[in-house]
């Protein structure tokens, strides 16, 4: 069996991501976390982070699954300043989950959002995986 083009690590990647997205928000939602903490009552800033981020997330996801080469550029240098930002600021984020499912969320959604970063440096590099 061969190997999987970059073509498909970009559909896989995309396909994580946006399942990502769509179970941080539910879960979100679920447990009253996040932005939808304090009864829904957002912050005028929060409300208009989401805004902008949101979206820009889903049309960022989408352009990676068509192999923009702007979109993977842009998600492993944002991705990897988050890792390095959790690293440096290991104790404050952990600080925040304050249940096992938040923590296990966390580990599961950063989990995903690294290998996506593996995925796209393949794809970027044209390195095929090894067929399994």
């Amino acid at each position: 069996m061969d190997a999987r083009p970059p073509a498909k690590l970009d559909v896989v990647a995309s396909n994580l991501l946006f399942a990502s997205l769509a179970v941080g928000v539910a879960v979100s939602y679920g447990t009253k976390t996040g932005v939808f903490a304090n009864d829904f009552k957002t912050s005028p800033a929060t409300a208009a982070a989401l805004t902008i981020a949101v979206p820009f997330l889903l049309v960022q996801y989408y352009a990676i699954r068509k192999g923009e080469r702007w979109a993977k550029i842009s998600y492993v240098a944002f991705a990897g300043l988050s890792v390095l930002f959790t690293f440096l600021d290991f104790k404050g984020v952990t600080a925040k989950l304050d249940t096992p499912a938040s923590a296990a969320i966390f580990v599961v959604q950063y989990l995903v959002q690294l290998a996506v970063m593996v995925m796209i440096l393949q794809s970027l590099r044209g390195v095929k995986p090894a067929a399994n």
